[in-house]
């Protein structure tokens, strides 16, 4: 085994290192991209509707969580289950505001307004 000039460790084991993480970027791109997108939608619904960027903002910073936590979904494509109870109180809080409920959904990243009207009966 030949010795790497800057590290103390052979060269065929950074090489190992290098594609394991080549591959686990592979691996990560589409959730990345998939998660990029929700976000440009949640950027696109908050421009129109300036209210529920503080009740969002309101809501995540009572549970501890981020804009990102509530937009992250699982290797099924489904909303993280864990951040259920933030989203119903946006849902909750931002048709007493008298928001649509398609808007409501676009903010927050879920499919159609009908997981808004659902989550407000819970």
């Amino acid at each position: 085994m030949r010795w790497s000039k800057d590290v103390r460790e052979p060269q065929a084991t950074r090489w190992s290192i290098a594609t394991a993480a080549e591959q686990l970027d592979l691996q990560r791109r589409p959730m990345i991209l998939a998660l990029q997108r929700d976000i440009d939608a949640t950027h696109a619904a908050l421009q129109m509707v300036p209210d529920l960027d503080a009740v969002i903002n309101d809501e995540c910073r009572y549970d501890g969580i981020t804009l990102i936590d509530l937009l992250t979904r699982n290797e099924r494509g489904q909303l993280l289950r864990r951040y259920a109870d933030a989203r119903t109180a946006i849902c909750v809080r931002a048709t007493e505001l008298g928001m649509s409920t398609t808007q409501t959904a676009r903010a927050i990243g879920m499919r159609s307004h009908t997981s808004v009207i659902r989550s407000r009966r819970r």
